[in-house]
């Protein structure tokens, strides 16, 4: 990874954010991706399960496309907070 990489991540704001914490912790959390064509960011967690976490407007579809751009560009390397 190089010195100067910027990691592209997901930040959650909810006022949820114990019962969030809890249920994730609860999961085996493996990755948020972006369907731009469906204007969703998707929670995928284990083999087969996926949670719709947001509906994007445009600005948060052009910003999720910026998510999957530096996604792609490490290799899928992201963090969520």
């Amino acid at each position: 990874l190089p010195a100067d990489a910027f990691v592209q991540g997901i930040v959650i704001l909810t006022s949820r954010a114990v019962a969030l914490a809890s249920w994730i912790g609860g999961t085996e959390l493996s990755g948020f991706c972006a369907d731009l064509r469906k204007r969703t960011l998707v929670m995928d967690t284990d083999i087969e399960n996926q949670y719709l976490m947001a509906k994007l407007n445009d600005l948060q579809r052009e910003e999720a496309a910026a998510f999957e751009e530096g996604k792609d560009d490490l290799n899928g390397l992201h963090f969520v907070s």
